[in-house]
């Protein structure tokens, strides 16, 4: 009994913890392209 509570109540917290932490790391790689792209761009206008 206690094993079912103990799993329903981490598995959907690791879910989350999961999503959130592919949403950030996602997010830092957009980021990080854009920012790629704006030098390049900026070093073509020079």
């Amino acid at each position: 009994m206690t094993s079912l509570v103990f799993i329903f109540a981490v598995v959907p917290q690791a879910i989350a913890t999961g999503v959130i932490g592919g949403m950030s790391i996602a997010t830092l790689a957009m980021l990080f392209v854009v920012e790629m792209k704006m030098v390049r761009k900026r070093h073509r206008d020079r």
